[in-house]
């Protein structure tokens, strides 16, 4: 992001708070998924893993259409506020799905394929880059991934309306 934002002319020290900017408000997004579900009682740890899969892969593929400063920051908002969200709630959502019992194997696979994809998102991100020369492609990349993690846990909560 920093790079990017660079190569569209954003000077080199606001580049940088950038990625400080999106820690600073993933702090919140960690802490907005509880006080949203309490605060709401129908909605339910899914429900809200499905608005933040949603957000995050919207404001992923906003990123590449954001030029300035200004827009830039509304799109890393909205990243850092929904991204951290859902990995707030997978211990939750795994405990629901598999129950207590199984709790330790859920987190253990959850585990397992989230290294799977730190090992080879920024690889085939890496990849786009240098075959397009430009950032775009990875966040495209990046909010279709978001956007078809949504789908499953779209299908996931359809079962669970059902049962």
């Amino acid at each position: 992001m920093a790079d990017r934002a660079k190569r569209l002319g954003i000077g080199e020290r606001d580049a940088a708070l950038l990625v400080s900017y999106m820690g600073a408000i993933g702090i919140v997004g960690r802490i907005l998924p509880g006080i949203v579900i309490v605060a709401i009682p129908k909605l339910t740890a899914l429900m809200w893993n499905n608005v933040c899969l949603l957000g995050a892969g919207v404001s992923l593929i906003a990123m590449s259409q954001c030029h300035t400063t200004s827009t830039i920051l509304l799109a890393v908002t909205g990243i850092s506020l929904t991204a951290v969200g859902f990995h707030s709630l997978a211990p939750v959502i795994i405990c629901d799905l598999v129950g207590l019992r199984k709790l330790n194997n859920g987190i253990g696979f959850i585990c397992l394929t989230r290294g799977v994809a730190a090992i080879v998102g920024p690889t085939i991100a890496g990849l786009l880059y240098d075959i397009t020369g430009n950032y775009d492609a990875t966040y495209y990349m990046g909010g279709a991934s978001y956007l078809t993690s949504l789908l499953f846990h779209s299908m996931l909560l359809l079962q669970k309306c059902r049962n």
